[in-house]
């Protein structure tokens, strides 16, 4: 107990920090006169109390190493006692590490500063550890210390890792608890990725495509946009949009079209991403549909099948739609047409579908159109009739001749043809003597098996179109006919002198040439010998004995290998003129006067003989009579004479040779 007035001990701690940590070293020293026989008493907390009581003769008390349960308030007694002193004694403390700024990841070239905080005594000094290495990261590796903090002005892949510190307090051997470690991640610079939206390639005037930038999955990046080489980032003021990481163009024109890239900024820090791979950009006009028709024929005939293909490039997501003249209403399957993909079929043309053709694509899923086609007319002709011509036009045609008939249908090339006899739907063929070649069937020796009715029709080689048939053509094949032979005048028999035609008929056909035989000769009677040909008779002018025979003749069709059957024959007899016999009755050579006689001419038995009286020298007829006799009443004198006669064919220009004379002689009574 200390008295009360005398002087106190003092107790002091050795070092006087004000905060101990554990395993430190801590000395108490008591001055003043120590007690009696007891020497020196330390108490901890409360006087008196032998919680942390220690007796000793020595005036220092040693406390090593110290704990945090040596913390209190301290109190030494010797003569007297001293003031409370209290001793603080802490566990060591833990280092604390943050990292400034925070981003993660690192990227080559940013700077970081790694803070160190141990308490906030000002008193601490860092060291700096990395992975699992005790020593200190140093300066030396491009890295700078600067109090409780470490720069790294210039990160890299090597500096990535895990980072920890502790603190030493300075001139004390106190080292904290090492901090909590921050890992270090240190990425090199990441690269863009620029994708297009929509994918398509090419792209079309007037389309909108959409460019995206995407730097990892950081939000925070800027994006930056470039076209082809230049330096110099394209801005709205272009006709583009920028919002977020897209770049927007929403009509896209030629000009518009090049190499594009992109770059990421991180905002707020001094960090570009590598730049992206460059996407060329095209941009094209609106590409032309292209019409072709499937097949080519022109002109189409109704009924027949007919396809229009639409083209547009060879991009395959084209839809096509159809127009017709100058209507901009799509033709439609309705009106019996057929689509299927870029084809239009209309399967059974008729004359309401022929017309101007065009068409034009649409993009499948974008708002693209094609320049129209250009347009195709499409004609639809009702099908043509045959016409058929018979060569030559001979009617009628005569057994053995060559008959051509001959099928055309418009100018068109590849028709075959096809020949129908009377109401036979079969058609003729080679098999039965004919021969078909083009467009020509030949009957080259007709008989009359081969007439009747003949029609044709045309097929179109290749498609399924027949022509209307021809109208018919009545083939009539008649036998040889048979020359007719008359003769002109029908007089029998000729004589000498007169003048006879032969008239030769076939028909009634006016281009028969004849030909004139007589008796077995097969050598025509020519003109040369005295005789005149003129059509189709043949005269003999002045007849002779040479003249008589058996005539025949037959017709020679001009310009035809057509001969008629010869006709029959006429036996022409030429005689030498009659001479005329005078007879007297009565005979009497001397007539008295008054008597009657009878002078009778006779010319053959022929009843047409006019006959001529002639006297004396006299060389004109006195008397003309038909009758063959003379009859003298009451001679005279004056009839007296020579008397002769002659006859004269009536009608003919034949005269017989006149009689011998008598002489009349009249005496008187």
């Amino acid at each position: 107990m200390t008295r009360l007035g005398s002087p106190k001990a003092v107790l002091t701690l050795q070092p006087n920090w004000p905060l101990f940590f554990t395993g430190e070293t801590v000395t108490l020293t008591c001055l003043g006169q120590p007690f009696k026989h007891y020497g020196f008493t330390w108490y901890r907390n409360e006087p008196n109390m032998s919680l942390a009581k220690h007796t000793s003769q020595d005036n220092i008390y040693t406390i090593a190493p110290v704990t945090e349960a040596h913390s209190g308030v301290y109190y030494c007694t010797a003569e007297y006692g001293s003031d409370p002193v209290r001793l603080n004694v802490s566990a060591l403390p833990k280092a604390t590490l943050t990292v400034e700024p925070k981003w993660r990841p690192l990227y080559n070239g940013e700077t970081v500063t790694l803070r160190c905080e141990v308490d906030s005594d000002r008193n601490w000094t860092y060291s700096w550890y990395k992975d699992q290495a005790q020593k200190a990261v140093s300066q030396t590796a491009g890295h700078s210390v600067t109090g409780n903090r470490l720069n790294i002005p210039g990160a890299a892949g090597t500096d990535q890792g895990q980072y920890w510190c502790e603190g030493r307090l300075e001139g004390r051997k106190v080292t904290s608890q090492r901090s909590n470690s921050i890992n270090l991640t240190v990425a090199a610079l990441p690269k863009a990725t620029l994708t297009v939206e929509p994918k398509w390639r090419p792209l079309y005037n007037g389309e909108t495509v959409t460019l995206r930038c995407e730097v990892d999955s950081y939000s925070n990046w800027i994006h930056s946009w470039y076209k082809d080489q230049t330096q110099m980032t394209v801005s709205q003021t272009a006709g583009h949009s920028v919002t977020g990481n897209r770049l927007t163009i929403p009509g896209a024109a030629g000009s518009d079209q090049g190499q594009y890239w992109c770059e990421g900024r991180l905002e707020g820090r001094k960090v570009t991403s590598q730049r992206s791979e460059s996407i060329n950009l095209t941009v094209a006009a609106l590409p032309k549909a292209t019409l072709t028709v499937e097949p080519k024929w022109r002109p189409l005939y109704n009924g027949e099948t007919v396809t229009l293909r639409c083209e547009v490039d060879s991009y395959s997501n084209w839809t096509h739609s159809w127009y017709k003249d100058q209507a901009q209403m799509t033709v439609s399957q309705t009106a019996g047409h057929s689509v299927t993909g870029n084809r239009l079929t209309i399967p059974g043309a008729a004359g309401s579908d022929q017309g101007q053709y065009w068409c034009e694509g649409r993009l499948e899923g974008r708002k693209v159109t094609s320049q129209h086609s250009d347009s195709i007319n499409l004609t639809v002709a009702a099908l043509p009739k045959a016409t058929q011509t018979v060569e030559p036009k001979w009617r009628p045609l005569y057994n053995g001749e060559t008959v051509t008939l001959r099928c055309e249908v418009d100018s068109y090339s590849s028709w075959t043809y096809c020949w129908y006899n009377d109401q036979a739907q079969m058609a003729v063929s080679q098999t039965a003597g004919h021969s078909v070649t083009g467009n020509r069937l030949t009957i080259p020796g007709a008989a009359g098996s081969d007439q009747g009715q003949y029609w044709c029709e045309g097929r179109l080689e290749g498609r399924n179109v027949t022509s209307q048939r021809s109208d018919s053509i009545n083939l009539t094949v008649a036998a040889l006919p048979k020359a007719t032979l008359t003769v002109e005048p029908k007089w029998h028999p000729l004589y000498n002198g007169e003048t006879v035609t032969l008239k030769c008929e076939v028909d009634s056909y006016s281009n028969w040439i004849y030909s004139w035989y007589k008796d077995q000769a097969q050598m025509a009677v020519s003109q040369t010998a005295g005789h005149s040909v003129t059509g189709n008779r043949f005269t003999i002018p002045g007849a002779a004995g040479s003249d008589q025979g058996q005539y025949w003749c037959e017709g020679r069709l001009e310009g035809r290998k057509v001969t008629s059957q010869r006709s029959d024959s006429i036996n022409l007899t030429v005689a030498a003129l009659p001479n005329a016999t005078l007879i007297m009755k009565p005979k009497w050579r001397l007539l008295s006067n008054g008597e009657t006689v009878t002078l009778r001419c006779e010319v053959d038995s022929y009843s047409n003989w006019t006959h001529f009286w002639y006297r004396d020298h006299n060389q004109t007829a006195t008397s003309l009579s038909k009758e063959y006799s003379v009859n003298i009443t009451g001679a005279a004198g004056s009839h007296q004479g020579q008397y002769w006669c002659e006859g004269r064919l009536e009608g003919r220009n034949v005269t017989s040779q006149r009689s011998d004379s008598i002489t009349l002689t009249v005496a008187g009574n």
